[in-house]
């Protein structure tokens, strides 16, 4: 016999033990059962309430997912009417009257290329009765390609010239980037874009230039639809000092293939895209666009880049714009190309 009562007791004693560790872990599951009940009841009403909510507010989406939307008609003047006559800026129309008298020799060089071969569209240099050099670009040395967004008519590279001159130049107050450029009705060549001649340093690549000269023209050549922004087609401007340097103030030019209107097939198969423009490519979803690029931007009003544009190109042309124009404002980058 044990010291505890013998073999007997030592079972009740088990026994009891048992029963009561038992008792004591039920007591715990249902402790613990209850919580969760309410805990899980909690959850539930948090879920119903915050479904309520997300039903009296537009679904929230990453603007990674989001899709170009369609040209709004809204943004053009409405019942037939047109933007307000827009009013060319002095130097336009002083540039428009002035007295051409010969062509300079520089003319034949600067149609052809490195290799020897003449440019696709005719370029020439002319100097005006007060000496200076002036671009032309006549309408009818235009090449219309096989392009399906662009007008094949005598003068669409021209205008688009113009209307590259006046939008991108809205962006950047204070310090313009497209040289004065405007249309001539009368020059000796007939018809013809004629734009100031700026005195140039060699090319150099988009990223040697001041971040606030890349980012606003990249802004630039997106909201005109600029297809031919190759590096080619921006210099540093030559301000005396023949040598590069990143302050160097840069030089825009060449927006004849810019302004697409929808596709139409029986003018080619040649689709509008962005490979050419580096810029606009560089730039695409850029996270950081510097504030001021896109203050500067989203202060001009549609309005008057309508006005701007709406004697040089179509109307489905100057809405297009206008699209390009609304959706980079509202994301701050280059959304979509």
């Amino acid at each position: 016999m044990s010291e505890f009562g013998g073999e007997e007791a030592v079972s009740r004693a088990l026994t009891e033990a048992t029963r009561r560790l038992t008792g004591a872990a039920d007591d715990i599951v249902e402790r613990e059962t209850r919580l969760l009940r309410n805990v899980s009841n909690g959850l539930e009403a948090t879920t119903r309430n915050l479904r309520a909510a997300d039903r009296r507010f537009p679904r929230l989406e990453s603007i990674i997912d989001r899709q170009p939307r369609g040209p709004e008609r809204a943004l053009l003047p409405q019942f037939g009417r047109k933007f307000p006559v827009y009013t060319p800026s002095e130097a336009e129309l002083e540039l428009s009257s002035r007295r051409l008298v010969r062509e300079d020799p520089m003319s034949e060089w600067l149609t052809r290329s490195a290799a020897g071969n003449r440019t696709a569209n005719g370029v020439h240099i002319w100097l005006d009765d007060k000496g200076r050099k002036n671009i032309l670009k006549p309408f009818a040395e235009e090449n219309h390609g096989h392009y399906d967004w662009l007008p094949h008519q005598p003068g669409a590279l021209a205008k688009r010239e113009v209307g590259g001159y006046r939008v991108i130049n809205m962006f950047s107050p204070g310090r313009p980037l497209v040289p004065t450029t405007a249309i001539m009705e009368d020059s000796p060549l007939g018809p013809t874009m004629i734009q100031e001649f700026a005195s140039l340093k060699p090319s150099k690549a988009w990223n040697n230039y001041r971040m606030i000269d890349q980012q606003t023209a990249a802004a630039g050549h997106h909201i005109i639809g600029n297809y031919d922004g190759h590096e080619g087609n921006f210099r540093p401007r030559n301000t005396g000092n023949p040598r590069q340097n990143r302050n160097d103030d840069m030089v825009l030019f060449d927006h004849g293939y810019s302004f697409p209107e929808s596709p139409d097939r029986s003018r080619g198969t040649d689709g509008f895209e962005y490979t050419d423009s580096i810029l606009v490519r560089k730039y695409y979803r850029h996270p950081d666009f510097d504030p001021a690029v896109v203050q500067n931007v989203a202060a001009v009003r549609p309005e008057r880049i309508g006005s701007a544009i709406q004697d040089l190109v179509s109307e489905d042309s100057v809405l297009h714009t206008l699209n390009r124009h609304r959706d980079f404002i509202e994301y701050g980058t280059i959304q979509f190309i």
